[in-house]
């Protein structure tokens, strides 16, 4: 017997007018992230670094930058976590194939 659930989502849009201010620090956390990624992807790589060495070690990297010390430190753990659903999942069904 399937048991079917009706659920209902209700979806809020808001339009963001934010300042010039505003735009330029979205702007510099989006950048910083990104380039935050592309440097852990890199590590991962090379230096075979885990998920967990990445974010034990961004404490010590934000004491060394200037620009990931000004984004919340949970939005940079957050780049560690995409980053490692992304590279995850990336290699699903890898091992079977050969």
């Amino acid at each position: 017997m399937t048991t079917q659930t009706n659920v209902v989502y209700r979806v809020y849009r808001f339009r963001l007018y934010p300042t010039s201010q505003q735009e330029d620090v979205m702007t510099e956390t989006i950048e910083t992230c990104r380039r935050l990624y592309n440097d852990l992807f890199d590590d991962r790589i090379r230096n075979r670094t885990g998920a967990f060495e990445q974010k034990r070690l961004l404490t010590a990297r934000r004491k060394e930058s200037k620009y990931l010390g000004q984004v919340h430190s949970q939005v940079l753990q957050d780049v560690t976590f995409r980053l490692g659903k992304a590279f995850g999942s990336s290699f699903i069904g890898r091992s079977k194939a050969g």
